[in-house]
């Protein structure tokens, strides 16, 4: 909880991957033996008791469209910045 608890509301998408990945390492470290007992990052029966539901906490934050117009100056404004990082990475090795 103490790792969960302070990023659920503001980072949501976050939180609910780590619990996820959080949960898979402890089933296996009790699969192997190295810890027993109930799972604290299961969902199920334990924190969805304890924490407001993913789809309650926080909508995703989309980016609003962009403007038919502008596509074809922002497509050659994202061909310019990767010729730029590709100048720069070849440069350093």
């Amino acid at each position: 909880m103490a790792i969960l608890e302070p990023i659920w509301k503001t980072k949501t998408e976050t939180a609910v991957r780590l619990r996820g990945r959080l949960e898979t390492i402890l089933d296996w470290a009790t699969v192997r033996g190295y810890r027993a007992g109930l799972n604290p990052a299961r969902w199920k029966g334990h924190l969805s008791v304890m924490l407001p539901a993913p789809g309650k906490v926080a909508n995703a934050g989309h980016h609003r469209a962009l403007p038919y117009a502008r596509c074809r100056s922002s497509w050659h404004g994202c061909a310019a910045l990767k010729v730029k990082a590709r100048r720069r990475c070849s440069s350093q090795s």
